[in-house]
């Protein structure tokens, strides 16, 4: 019998209109699941069994009397630590805020409850959410459900563990260089980062308000669609959410669309099985119909690209935590306190020199579409590395582009390398062009076929 925390969003929402189970049946399977997993907090930080079963059990009323709210009513999703819950602490990773209680829940927060999504848990994250393991020296590191000593990626890693472990159905992640689609990649789902602005970010800790998004984990690319047209909307309290002027949602053929192959992205070294599973993504695509077109983008280099953007990163993180900086900065782990004290140590005319040579980078880069319709790239150069592992850090060098010039991407899996570690594709496009993104991935998924779980759930 299938374990009900495999099925996918849609045949959940399926699953509760035909009354074939119920909200609290699911929501227990997986409040079991992640309980008798080896570690409880490796993956969540938090488990919000009561407040679940509340929510679970309303859901169960509407099924009763056919009321249901929509696709995410009753559906356990779970939230990254930098998102705030009312009346729960947002701990974003640091054991000083743990005892903390949030006061007003985050924009998305309201849109999920009002769904009728039930709240699974609080999930791991790097320190201020400014990592690439997910190796917390608070409160430990989460486990990639596909390796026993593997990293889940950053910093969303918890989320993307979560749903990869079969531990909820779907989950939330933030992405400000990556850090939803590099463990959507290292973990074997799909994870999205949409149009800047598209999804309010009001009420999570910012890391960088300039290049944060807020985003969705599923198991399928139609779950995270699915998420995505109840978490986006304009949000009138938030100076930088914006108004979608793209209306169209209508799936279209992927037949005749014009891909673009980034060659400047050659520069970094992948590894030799990701450039094999990526010559085999882009004959899929040929198979499918698209045109790949390669292109480069004049005097761009990732690496430098991607030291610029950190730079900026933290600059802006060493302004959102300048108070820890000065009381509890003994309490900061010394990788994060080194990266926060070099972000405060840059003055204005250095930040403004660093925005500008992005913004200038941004304005070329989005010239690519004037060619092509979308662009095609590896999510990461390598798969998911042992803790003990050094980070690899050309690790962001495919995915901080599009945070910069403000493109909506998805990373969708594609295989594995040779120890059994998922790779990912990621699909990027223009702003507000987030539906090609997805209708591309779509297409790649159902051409691809299902892809294989993590044979260890209780690994995690």
């Amino acid at each position: 019998m299938t374990h009900l925390a495999d099925l996918s969003l849609r045949d959940v929402s399926s699953g509760f209109r035909t009354r074939r189970f119920s909200a609290s049946e699911l929501l227990e399977q997986c409040l079991q699941r992640i309980s008798s997993t080896r570690n409880r907090r490796s993956a969540f930080l938090q488990v919000l069994d009561e407040s679940a079963r509340k929510a679970a059990q309303q859901t169960d009323i509407r099924i009763k009397n056919e009321s249901l709210l929509g696709p995410l009513d009753g559906v356990p999703i779970a939230i990254k630590d930098n998102i705030r819950i009312k009346g729960y602490p947002t701990t974003v990773g640091f054991q000083f805020w743990r005892d903390s209680v949030t006061e007003e829940n985050a924009q998305v927060i309201t849109l999920l409850q009002t769904a009728g999504a039930v709240l699974v848990g609080k999930t791991n994250l790097d320190e201020a959410a400014l990592g690439a393991t997910t190796d917390n020296a608070f409160f430990g590191c989460t486990y990639n459900p596909y390796g026993e000593n593997m990293t889940p990626g950053g910093s969303s890693g918890g989320s993307s563990a979560a749903v990869a472990g079969r531990l909820c159905i779907g989950a939330l992640g933030t992405d400000t260089m990556g850090s939803i689609r590099i463990p959507a990649s290292y973990c074997g789902v799909v994870g999205l980062k949409p149009t800047y602005g598209r999804i309010s970010t009001r009420g999570i800790v910012p890391l960088s308000r300039h290049f944060d998004h807020v985003g969705p984990f599923g198991r399928t690319v139609e779950d995270v669609q699915i998420m995505l047209s109840i978490l986006e909307g304009f949000d009138p309290r938030h100076p930088d959410s914006r108004r979608n002027p793209n209306t169209s949602v209508e799936p279209f053929n992927v037949k005749g669309l014009r891909l673009g192959t980034i060659e400047n992205f050659h520069q970094t070294e992948w590894h030799p099985k990701v450039s094999a599973s990526f010559k085999d993504s882009l004959k899929r695509m040929k198979d499918l119909g698209c045109l790949i077109e390669p292109l480069e983008i004049p005097d761009y280099e990732p690496a430098s690209t991607r030291i610029s953007c950190l730079k900026f990163v933290e600059a802006e993180a060493a302004s959102t935590f300048s108070n820890e900086l000065l009381s509890t900065s003994n309490q900061i782990p010394d990788k994060i306190l080194k990266l926060l004290n070099y972000g405060a140590r840059l003055n204005s005319k250095q930040r403004n020199q660093v925005k500008s040579h992005l913004l200038d980078l941004s304005n070329r880069a989005n010239i690519l579409f004037d060619q092509v319709d979308a662009l095609i790239a590896p999510t990461t150069p390598q798969a998911a590395f042992p803790f003990e592992a050094e980070v690899p850090i050309n690790q962001s060098d495919l995915t901080v582009l599009a945070n910069i010039a403000n493109w909506p991407a998805i990373s969708v899996p594609i295989g594995f390398d040779q120890n059994g570690m998922p790779l990912g594709i990621q699909f990027m496009a223009p702003a507000w062009q987030d539906t090609t993104v997805i209708e591309l991935a779509h297409s790649f998924e159902l051409s691809r076929g299902p892809f294989p779980g993590p044979d260890h759930i209780n690994s995690i």
